[in-house]
């Protein structure tokens, strides 16, 4: 649950936010609202295996609000972000997470390991609950560069999986989403490679007619209009990107429902925009180019029908699009001219973030050593100055848009694996970056005005808790 080499996440089912005892861990489709956080054993679990490695309530950052409220010590250094997750027994929380020699382990939210499995390959997707069975139980499902698995919450591995990938000359997985187009939970999972790829199967594992694979189209459509403005130096902003493919998903796949009619939606890294339907046939207006090189997901506003339902997003030289499900540009402007005080001689790189909850959006901008956040007005929020220059591939931008005055931003360092907590102005909340080898995960509670963060460092994944 957002990834330019800033890494711009767009979070779903993976980071779970609490406002008023109520959270949006999913139940496979909406929201489960919920009080409790007992923990439950089940038949079959020891309490032996399951250890408290430990629990503090003192104080870990002087001057601070802030103690490790537990710390579970893992075989291995982590190798994914700690992914929120609910149990189906209870509605208490729970945390999934892989380490390096690719154990995955299920923990409980007071510190204990409920189960660790080998699992022999990393894991390259994110990590959603569905309900295989129909029978409100939860199943954890992510993909390896080969296959999507499924585990139950005992750690069993599910019926009939894992599903086996093609072995492609496609690339490396870019991302898995997962379709549930009648709430029926008769599921659908979309797998898109490096060079743009997209095949789609049914929870059996079918490879799905019209996507098996398809192919978006690697170049802009003949007669498209150019709405582009020349990015900063005069350089096109459809060069070849950084990284990847210049076919290559950017990393965003998902699909809405809008007038009684599914739309899947993937992103190109070359700025091909793709809608299509359930069959893999491209709907009216689209493709649609975006001018340039994206990896920033798309913003979603949907309206009662295609010409009222909005999509925006940012190019990474700074063209801000806004057009409709119709395949209509409502609007295109290169920032560097709207924004004061951007030096036009320098190289700038923009990425487009998406809060936590989908109510809004925020541009991150990278300049030098500098790293600037502006709302969707383009008002600055706050920029900062780094050590090291913030490229698009060592630093990730977390939003956290809890209420009008509540707002978090969470800047991970890759290079010095180190996390910023920043608050509406910038102001630190935590006084001090603290040590985290990949994104966190946070929960607010609006009743006690509290926060609980998840992070890893190393082999250790910590709660920690603050006000």
């Amino acid at each position: 649950m957002v990834e330019m080499s800033l890494q711009f996440t767009n979070i779903e089912p993976k980071i779970s936010i609490i406002s008023e005892q109520e959270s949006n861990i999913p139940d496979t489709r909406g929201y489960k609202f919920y009080t409790s956080l007992v923990l439950k054993y089940q038949k079959g679990e020891s309490r032996d295996e399951a250890r408290l490695v430990s629990t503090s309530v003192t104080p870990s950052y002087p001057g601070m609000n802030v103690v490790v409220k537990t710390n579970v010590e893992l075989d291995f250094p982590a190798i994914t972000k700690p992914y929120i997750v609910k149990n189906h027994y209870d509605n208490s929380l729970e945390i999934f997470v892989q380490d390096s020699h690719n154990q995955i382990y299920l923990l409980s939210k007071s510190g204990k390991i409920l189960w660790k499995k080998s699992l022999g390959e990393p894991i390259v997707s994110d990590v959603f609950q569905v309900d295989l069975y129909k029978n409100a139980k939860l199943q954890y499902l992510f993909t390896t560069p080969d296959k999507i698995y499924a585990f139950d919450r005992k750690g069993n591995i599910v019926k009939h999986y894992p599903i086996n990938l093609p072995v492609t000359k496609n690339g490396e997985i870019q991302t898995l989403s997962v379709i549930d187009y009648d709430h029926s939970k008769n599921y659908r999972f979309l797998v898109s490679y490096e060079n743009g790829d997209i095949y789609m199967y049914n929870k059996e594992g079918l490879n799905l007619e019209g996507w098996n694979p398809n192919s978006p189209p690697l170049a802009p459509p003949r007669g498209g209009t150019d709405h582009r403005s020349s990015p900063p130096g005069g350089k096109s902003d459809s060069k070849a990107p950084p990284s990847g493919g210049l076919g290559g998903a950017s990393g965003f796949i998902t699909h809405i429902k809008v007038a009684g009619k599914d739309c899947i939606i993937a992103v190109q890294e070359n700025g091909i925009v793709s809608i299509m339907n359930r069959r893999g046939e491209m709907r009216n207006g689209f493709p649609l180019d975006l001018k340039g090189h994206t990896i920033s997901p798309l913003y979603i506003k949907k309206g009662g029908d295609f010409s009222n339902t909005y999509f925006t997003t940012v190019t990474t030289h700074g063209l801000l699009v806004k057009f409709n499900l119709a395949g209509k540009i409502i609007s295109s402007k290169q920032l560097t001219r709207e924004i004061k005080g951007i030096r036009q001689e320098k190289e700038t790189t923009f990425g487009l973030c998406i809060d936590a909850l989908k109510k809004d959006w925020i541009i991150v901008m990278q300049q030098d050593n500098k790293l600037a956040l502006f709302d969707s007005k383009l008002n600055l929020i706050f920029e900062k100055l780094y050590s090291h220059q913030p490229s698009i591939s060592n630093f990730a931008v977390q939003y956290y848009n809890f209420a009008t005055d509540n707002k978090i931003y969470a800047i991970h360092d890759k290079v010095e694996r180190k996390t910023y907590l920043y608050g509406l102005s910038g102001n630190n909340i935590i006084e001090k970056p603290f040590d985290s080898t990949d994104l966190v995960a946070l929960l607010y509670y609006r009743s006690s005005k509290s926060y609980n963060l998840f992070k890893v460092d190393g082999k250790n994944v910590k709660q920690l808790t603050f006000k």
